[in-house]
């Protein structure tokens, strides 16, 4: 399997998270895979979106993207660097979500075909996580 351009894959994981922030249920779920939007229905993401917002506010910026292979950490530079610009599989976004009264850490799963495999939102100084 030849590696594939990663060029794409933070610009997916600020749309999905964008379009959960806003309410926007059928862009969301488009960009979900089509095998995991039954386990992943719209009203687990906005059950979950809706306590992000009770304790942190609302979103304000996202920031610190990096790539990284599954079960990957944003601070082992050298599997961040190696997946800057190739992947041959899934390959994870993760991000800092600024919010009014506090930060939190998502981690976006992308397919190689470009489609969302994968959602999570962690706090920042989180370690352990199943992608």
């Amino acid at each position: 399997m030849a590696p594939v351009s990663t060029d794409k894959l933070p610009e997916i994981s600020d749309k999905l998270i964008r379009h959960i922030s806003q309410g926007e249920e059928a862009e969301a779920v488009e960009m979900l895979d089509p095998h995991v939007r039954e386990d992943l229905p719209w009203s687990v993401i906005v059950d979950v979106w809706t306590s992000i917002l009770t304790d942190f506010g609302e979103l304000q910026e996202i920031t610190d993207q990096t790539i990284v292979p599954i079960k990957g950490d944003r601070n082992a530079a050298s599997a961040s660097e190696a997946l800057s610009t190739k992947s041959t599989g899934t390959s994870v976004v993760v991000s800092t979500l600024n919010h009014e009264a506090g930060e939190l850490m998502s981690r976006i799963a992308v397919s190689r075909e470009g489609t969302v495999v994968g959602v999570l939102f962690l706090t920042p100084d989180a370690t352990d996580y199943p992608f």
